[in-house]
C-alpha cells in the first residue's frame, strides 16, 4: 500500500468569502493553475503474483525512464525474480534509481511482484504493457531435453542441464565442447537462443544473437 503525499497549502476550511481573514485564499481564484497541476500528478500501482526474468526486468526500468524522465516523481517496489530466492527491492526519485536484493522470501510467502509509481500524466497501458513483457512464461523445455542453442552465430546441438540459472532461462551442456568449456547459458525461451533439436536442418544461427557464455571452472 501506499500513500501518496501531497503539499497543498491552499486551506478551505472556514473560508467562506466575505468573511475570509486567511491570507493565502485567493477568492478570484488565480490559483488554478496550481490545482490544474495537481490533477496532472498520480500514481501507478501494479501488483502480480508470480516471478519476472531479471534481464527483462532491466529493459523494463529503461523503458520507464526513457518514456517519462523528469515525469517520474518517485517509484518503490518489490519484484520476485524468477530462479532468485531474494527479492528485488527498489526506489527512486527521478532518474536516481537503487536496487538489490534482499533476504531471502519468508518460508510459505507467496512471491508477490508490486511497485507504485509517482509522477506527472504516466500512462497506464504503457508501464502495464512494457511490465507483462517481463513475466515468465511456461518453459518449452526440460531438463534433459535435447536441443539446438545459437553459439558463436551457430546452433550446436547439447541437454538442458538446468532452468533458471544465472538468471538466465536455460543452463545447456554441450554435446562437444569448445575452447570455452561445456556449458553456455541462454538467456530467454525463444528460437533466437534455443530451439528443438529437430526443428531446423539447416545449422545456421542467421543474425540471432548468441547465447549467454561463460567458461567452465
Amino acid at each position: 500500500e501506499h500513500d501518496q503525499d501531497r503539499e497543498h497549502h491552499h486551506d478551505h476550511k472556514d473560508c467562506s468569502g466575505k468573511g475570509c481573514e486567511h491570507e493565502d485564499h485567493d477568492h478570484n481564484h488565480s490559483n488554478g493553475h496550481d490545482h490544474e497541476h495537481d490533477r496532472l500528478i498520480g500514481s501507478i500501482s501494479i501488483t502480480y503474483e508470480g516471478s519476472v526474468a531479471l534481464f527483462k526486468l532491466d529493459n523494463f526500468f529503461a523503458a520507464i525512464m526513457n518514456e517519462f524522465g523528469d515525469q517520474l516523481y518517485r517509484y518503490k517496489g518489490v519484484i520476485s525474480v524468477a530462479g532468485r530466492d531474494q527479492p528485488f527491492v527498489f526506489n527512486g526519485v527521478h532518474m536516481n534509481f537503487e536496487g538489490s536484493f534482499i533476504s531471502n522470501w519468508a518460508e510459505k510467502e507467496p512471491r508477490i511482484s508490486r511497485f507504485c509509481l509517482i509522477g506527472r500524466e504516466l500512462d497506464r497501458k504503457f508501464v502495464e504493457e512494457r511490465f507483462d513483457e517481463c513475466k515468465t512464461k511456461d518453459l518449452r523445455f526440460k531438463v534433459g531435453d535435447a536441443v539446438q542453442v545459437n553459439v558463436d552465430d551457430q546452433f550446436v546441438s547439447g541437454k538442458v542441464d538446468c532452468i533458471w540459472d544465472e538468471d538466465c532461462t536455460y543452463r545447456i551442456k554441450l554435446d562437444i565442447p569448445d575452447e570455452d568449456g561445456d556449458v553456455v547459458w541462454a538467456p530467454d525461451d525463444t528460437d533466437q537462443y534455443i530451439r528443438s533439436f529437430s526443428s531446423r536442418p539447416n545449422n545456421s544461427a542467421m543474425d540471432a544473437p548468441v547465447a549467454k557464455k561463460h567458461k567452465v571452472n
